[in-house]
């Protein structure tokens, strides 16, 4: 069976006449001859063994088999497109994918318009973004998972590592508002050790200096500590945006401690290898973190 010789050219054509609505306004559309473009879509319907337009009225209408091909031109010319970008990138050194590792503890309101920044500078780029905890940011960037973190500071979690300063995340511990802890004042170590806590925690299993209490319930996400602190199940250390719906709504308290005034802030940083390839796109990413 001879195989279809159809171009990206000839379904260029066939889409303009459709969205043009003749022969004669798509013609003009391109600056072509009318025959030229005549020529390309019956070449096309030669090529598929398909009749693509119904010529018997005034203007040309599509064939239920036209309309089925218009569709599958879209696509097609669609990973065109993608396929050229991609080439582009390469050609300039710009990588295809990039695989960030983002702390929800460091992502305040910059990172989402950032990431659509990102994509309408990038738009063939591929992005892969995963939620690691604390140290495990780290870790995915040091065995090459991740290609850019962001994480708060702890101490000598990266001094491998280049970073950049973010900026600050603002702390604050909280409990449900029934809770028996709210009605202790300022609390100190000991009054908090006494009662459970929720503490959000890596797959790095090790000692944290925010666990204080022996009964303690590790979770994954700041969010799931949130829903947990507001069903009654303990206390919780968590940045203050993950917290705020939860205090505005009346269904969580802020605890005055005498660790840390009720809000504190840790550092956050964007960090990456220092072997890392520095090409267009992660020059972007850092500048564009750094700057808003």
């Amino acid at each position: 069976m001879e195989q279809n010789r159809f171009t990206l050219d000839q379904l260029r054509a066939l889409l303009i006449v459709v969205e043009k609505g003749s022969f004669s306004a798509a013609a003009r559309h391109l600056g072509k001859a009318q025959s030229v473009l005549s020529h390309h879509i019956q070449n096309l319907e030669i090529d598929l063994d398909i009749i693509l337009f119904d010529r018997s009225g005034r203007y040309p209408t599509l064939t239920p088999a036209g309309e089925a091909v218009v569709e599958q031109a879209k696509f097609l010319l669609q990973q065109a497109d993608h396929l050229s970008g991609v080439a582009k990138s390469l050609q300039e050194y710009q990588r295809e994918k990039l695989v960030i590792a983002a702390d929800e503890m460091a992502l305040d309101g910059r990172f989402d318009p950032s990431m659509l920044a990102l994509s309408q500078t990038f738009p063939h780029l591929s992005v892969e973004i995963c939620h690691p905890v604390l140290k495990d940011v780290a870790t995915m960037v040091r065995e090459g998972r991740a290609d850019i973190g962001l994480t708060v500071q702890m101490s000598d979690v990266y001094d491998d590592l280049a970073f950049a300063r973010l900026g600050a995340t603002k702390m604050v511990v909280i409990v449900e508002t029934g809770h028996a802890l709210t009605e202790l004042g300022t609390l100190d170590t000991i009054a908090l050790a006494r009662y459970r806590q929720v503490l959000v925690s890596g797959t790095i299993q090790e000692n944290s200096p925010w666990q204080l209490s022996p009964l303690c319930w590790r979770v994954s996400s700041i969010w799931g500590a949130v829903e947990l602190a507001k069903a009654g199940v303990g206390w919780t250390i968590v940045p203050a945006f993950a917290a705020k719906d939860g205090i505005a709504q009346g269904k969580l308290a802020v605890l005055t401690t005498k660790l840390d005034p009720p809000e504190w802030e840790l550092p956050s940083d964007l960090i990456w290898r220092h072997d890392a390839r520095i090409d267009g796109v992660m020059e972007w990413v850092i500048n564009r973190l750094c700057s808003v």
